[in-house]
Order: structure tokens, then C-alpha cells, then sequence
């Protein structure tokens, strides 16, 4: 007994959906030589805590396992794939790994607080910096372009530049955390205050201001270098910049790519230039990605490392199903087979022969029939 069913269970489009993200981004990672980690989702405490900030252990969520330690769930991926290279006994370098896993934080939205969520992201260890922050851009460029994101842009900071100069105001740590609050917000009123309050000289007052500016591009490393002819620090930085911006327009990512000296937002781990990628109609940035070369020092191996990681919640935000789901991705036409009550052993032979020709059949019993 057998009928082609015309009205199968419909496809769950978000899931579909979710899986076409994830496979796309895997796929474009393997395609630049990325191979897939796999890290736990518990880890000892003590083992992985030296890789994450006191307001990421806040955000996280920790359990007593039945021995009494204290373990983590995973919420982020990043210290936790540093954490397993250190304790590789002589890793190839650069090594160059993908992920896609679920995390557990405290994230914050403008609607709602989210626990779970999926971070799909790539590492590049070692290797040479300059060529391994190009193509941890380029990577991150070419998934959400294979994603069909529309509206997204990438803007490209330095945290090495930024908290030089914050340092160089004389402003005591807490303090120097509200000036970059002040500058991430882009609130010049509140820079122009603080600075005042603490005397700082004119040229940074003006350098922090300019970082502040909601203009950027080459004219934003223009204005530093002109404010710091001079100094080392400022001009080694703002040159390894125009490297990159110069490298990112001669491929063609001009457009999609440019210099934004206050996104400083993203891990408390990024030592040199850092990324957020944004995107109109999401609630928050969909990645973040740059150059974090201390983080492996803290599990007991210096190595640099750059790196990029996405909210897989967030680009669903931004993506339209009928858009970007693949063409093939129709309801099959399934073939019911009827399994009697009694003898069904003739149709489960006859299903393994139309699943050998790869034909989609669904087994029923007789009373589950029109349904």
C-alpha cells in the first residue's frame, strides 16, 4: 500500500533557517582552511578563569558538579579554544580552527535578557599579525556577504591606540572606564567633562574627541597623526591601520570596511585592532572580531591570536527566510508507505529499497492514514 503524500508536515522555516546560517558560515570557514573545534560546554573554574574578565565570570553561569569543584558553562568560546591550544603538546602554526557551539551568558537586548544563544566564530594562533588580521576580516566580510546581509558594515578600531591614550590623560583606572564608556557612547559632551575634571592637555582632549567623532575613515588617522607628529606609539599605530584600510579598499571592501576609532566594544581581551560588525535591524552588533595577543599568556603559552566571533540570534534578526533560504529547500514529495498492523515486514523491505535510490518515504500506521 503506498500513496504520495502531497500535504506533509510543513518545514520549519526557522530551523531551516538556523541550520542555513550555520552551514554557510562552516562552510566558508573550511573554504579559507579553518578546521572545526570542538570545545565542552563545562570546564573547570579555576582551569578557565584566568581567561575571562571579572564582568564576563558575572555574566556567566557556574555549578558544583557532584565532587564538589566549581564548574563553568561555556560563555565564550575564544579563552576556551586558547585554553585548549596551551595544553597542545607542539600545535602547527598558524592554528587555524572554526566552531559553531552554543553559549550560556547573561546577554542583553533591548526587550529582553538572553541565556543561550549560538556563537559561530574562527581562530587564527600565530602566523604572521598583519597577514592574519586581513584575513580574519576578509573571512568575516566574505560570511555575512554569503549570507546575504544587506546594510552591514564593519567598522575597524584599535584598543592598543585607545587605551594609550586614555593612559596618556593621567586618568586613574575607574576613571579611564568612564572615558571609554564616554567614547564607545560617542558622547563628546561626557568626554569634554571628565577630561576637564582631570586638567588633561589640549591635544588629548582633542585626539579622544576626534575617536569620538561619528566621521570616520582616513580622515580620523589623518587628524591623530597630525595631533601626534611625534610620538611613536600614535604614529606606529595609525600607520599599521592605513596598512589595513589600504589593503581592505584595494580588494574591494571599501565600502563595507572602514575606520571607526570608537567601536571599541567587543571582549575584554582585544590588545590591537578590533572589529564590530553591524547590520540595520538588529538590536545589538551581530559579531566582533580582532587581535588578542595576551589572552593564550594567561594559560601559560605567548603566541599572538586574532579572531572573529558572531551571534547566530542576531543575524536571524536581519535576514529575510524567503531571501536567503536555497532554492531546493522545497516540501518534499514523500511517498507514504502503510505498515499493516499485522505482517509490515513487506513494506519496511520496500521502504530500504526506495531509501537505497534515496527516495523520501514515511512510514504510517493504518489508523494514522489521511491524517
Amino acid at each position: 500500500m503506498s500513496e504520495y503524500l502531497y500535504s506533509t508536515p510543513p518545514i520549519d522555516r526557522s530551523v531551516a533557517l538556523r541550520r542555513h546560517v550555520m552551514g554557510t558560515s562552516m562552510h566558508t570557514f573550511g573554504a579559507w582552511g579553518y578546521r572545526e573545534i570542538q570545545v565542552p560546554l563545562l570546564h573547570h573554574f579555576k582551569a578557565v578563569s584566568s581567561g575571562f574578565s571579572e564582568a564576563e565570570i558575572e555574566r556567566s553561569f557556574r555549578v558544583v558538579d557532584q565532587d564538589g569543584n566549581l564548574m563553568l558553562l561555556r560563555p565564550d568560546i575564544t579563552p576556551l579554544v586558547a585554553q585548549a591550544f596551551s595544553k597542545m603538546r607542539a600545535p602547527r602554526l598558524p592554528f587555524k580552527v572554526s566552531y559553531t557551539h552554543k553559549i550560556v551568558r547573561v546577554e542583553r537586548s533591548f526587550n529582553r535578557d538572553e541565556l543561550e544563544s549560538y556563537q559561530i566564530g574562527m581562530e587564527y594562533i600565530g602566523g604572521d599579525p598583519a597577514l592574519a588580521d586581513i584575513e580574519v576580516i576578509l573571512v568575516a566580510l566574505e560570511v555575512m556577504n554569503s549570507l546575504s546581509v544587506n546594510d552591514f558594515r564593519l567598522s575597524i578600531a584599535d584598543h592598543k591606540l585607545a587605551q594609550y591614550l586614555l593612559k596618556s590623560c593621567g586618568a586613574p583606572l575607574r576613571i579611564r572606564q568612564d572615558l571609554q564608556r564616554a567614547l564607545i557612547a560617542r558622547d563628546t559632551d561626557e568626554l569634554r567633562s571628565l577630561l576637564r575634571k582631570l586638567g588633561t592637555r589640549s591635544k588629548y582632549v582633542e585626539a579622544l574627541l576626534v575617536m569620538a567623532s561619528l566621521r570616520g575613515g582616513r580622515r580620523q588617522l589623518e587628524q591623530l597623526l597630525e595631533l601626534f607628529p611625534n610620538d611613536p606609539v600614535v604614529t606606529t599605530r595609525i600607520n599599521y591601520l592605513s596598512k589595513i584600510r589600504h589593503a581592505l579598499e584595494e580588494l574591494g571592501y571599501g565600502e563595507q570596511a572602514r575606520i571607526e576609532l570608537g567601536e571599541l566594544t567587543g571582549a575584554s581581551y582585544y590588545t590591537g585592532i578590533s572589529f564590530a560588525i553591524l547590520a540595520e535591524g538588529a538590536m545589538r552588533e551581530i559579531g566582533h572580531g580582532g587581535r588578542y595577543d595576551h589572552l593564550l599568556e594567561s594559560f601559560g603559552r605567548s603566541v599572538p591570536a586574532a579572531g572573529f566571533s558572531m551571534s547566530l540570534e542576531t543575524i536571524l534578526q536581519v535576514l529575510n527566510i524567503q531571501d536567503v533560504l536555497p532554492s531546493g529547500l522545497q516540501e518534499p514529495q514523500v511517498e507514504k508507505l502503510v505498515v499493516p498492523d499485522e505482517d509490515g515486514l513487506d513494506v519496511l523491505k520496500a521502504a530500504l529499497e526506495k531509501r537505497r535510490m534515496n527516495q523520501p518515504v514515511c512510514l504510517v500506521s493504518p489508523h494514522k492514514k489521511g491524517r
